[in-house]
């Protein structure tokens, strides 16, 4: 796991301090936290139930900042009714834990929901990673696997938050810092159908 940070708003000293409600104060609007090196950069699962939890006891917390030496991302509730709905059919069960009961951050892939996601959707974006940068799938360098990795856990993501109605938006900092909601786009690659991320602009 990575480290905390603060911002000039109010930020929760740890995520899951936050998720106890220890820091939360009614001016608290964000949370945040960072994934270093040797994780994936995006929010994960975990991070997107933790958001909507704490938005549904504490209405004004409506943003999850996670940033890593790579990339920065923002997990925002653009509809907390969504939210609820979709929590009241796919709730923290879903969620994998180990072998202490502590959740490790992702989904559970004996479950509908984490197979859908991770190896249907997830599995197939790296893939295609590989395929459209010229690498072989078979025998791909540490570098290709990382950067496959990256991108297909990414479009899981983003696939799981707009596919299941989740009321949570990914937003992506580009090159110069300014959060663009990412969506995925179904395309076609040898003969797959895969869900691949692109940025939009965020009117």
């Amino acid at each position: 796991m990575g480290s905390t940070f603060t911002a000039s708003t109010p930020v929760a000293t740890t995520e899951s301090a936050a998720f106890s409600s220890t820091n939360i104060t009614a001016n608290t609007t964000a949370i945040g936290h960072s994934h270093d090196a040797s994780s994936f950069p995006q929010p994960s699962p975990y991070d997107v139930y933790q958001l909507g939890e704490l938005s549904v006891s504490h209405n004004n917390i409506k943003t999850d900042l996670v940033v890593s030496p790579t990339a920065k991302y923002a997990l925002v509730v653009s509809d907390l009714n969504a939210f609820k709905a979709f929590f009241a059919k796919y709730n923290e069960s879903y969620l994998q834990k180990d072998a202490s009961g502590n959740f490790t951050g992702d989904f559970d892939d004996n479950k509908t929901l984490g197979n859908d996601i991770d190896n249907k959707v997830g599995q197939k974006a790296n893939n295609a990673y590989l395929i459209e940068h010229a690498a072989n799938p078979n025998n791909p360098t540490s570098a290709e696997s990382i950067a496959a990795g990256i991108a297909g856990e990414e479009a899981a993501m983003v696939y799981f938050l707009g596919n299941y109605n989740t009321g949570i938006t990914l937003l992506k900092a580009d090159a110069s810092g300014n959060f663009l909601a990412v969506h995925f786009t179904q395309t076609t690659v040898n003969g797959v159908t895969v869900y691949q991320p692109s940025p939009c602009n965020v009117d």
